[in-house]
This record gives C-alpha cells, structure tokens and sequence, in this order.
C-alpha cells in the first residue's frame, strides 16, 4: 500500500488487524551487529524490532511519520497486499538476541520515523520532487 492510497482515507488489509511479518529497522539490526562483534562466538540469533506489530499497526506508524492520518480496515476480500500483511503472522524469537546483552534501538513505530524522513527528504531532491 502507498502513501498516496493511505491519504485518501481507509486502507483496506487482508488479516488488518492479526497478520503481521516482523519489521527490522537498520539502527536496530546494527546495534545487535555491534554487539556481536563486541563479543564474537559461534551463534545463530534472529535480529526483529520489539513487540509484534500488526499489519495494521505498522502502516499506521508509517502513516504516522508522514504526517497522515489513515484508518486501517480488515479487507479479506479485495484488501492491499502488503509486506506486513501475511498470513499466519511471521513473529521472531529474538531472546538469544537479547541474551547477548543487546538492546534494541526502538520499536517499528520508533524507528521507522527517521527512515521515513529520509526517503521524503531524497524524494524531495529529486527533479519534479
């Protein structure tokens, strides 16, 4: 689903408000990285944001950054696909992560604002932006 869609109002979702795939923000796959290589061993760990974010709730945060207010809908018939739609939710274990001593940066909701200023912000650079 685009931002131009989620400016015009509702925004229908399969599963809006049960789906979800668990979101990576950049800061907070860095800092597990950091910590790894501050305390290298033989490991496997899974690298996701705090909590578990509904479809519904990422697009909102999303949404949220730019300054737009949406509601999302469940719309199993003729709803957007999106990546945070799937179903069954795909959520991570991520307590070996945390048994590292690493500490995420912040939720989805927390991070995604920056990497959303960016993109606006490189959109807007561009000719016609």
């Amino acid at each position: 689903m685009g931002a131009r869609q989620a400016a015009r109002g509702a925004a229908g979702l399969p599963h809006a408000a049960t789906a979800g795939n668990h979101p990576t923000a950049a800061a907070n796959l860095a800092s597990l990285a950091l910590q790894c290589a501050e305390r290298p061993a033989h490991r496997v760990l899974n690298s996701a944001d705090p909590g578990t974010p509904t479809a519904a709730e990422v697009v909102t945060a999303v949404a949220d950054a730019m300054g737009v207010q949406v509601e999302v809908v469940d719309d199993d018939e003729r709803g957007e696909v999106s990546p945070w739609s799937t179903w069954p939710p795909f959520f991570l274990d991520t307590s070996a992560s945390l048994a590292t001593g690493y500490r995420p940066v912040g939720t989805h909701a927390e991070t995604v604002v920056a990497c959303v200023e960016e993109l606006v912000g490189r959109l807007r650079c561009q000719p016609g932006g």
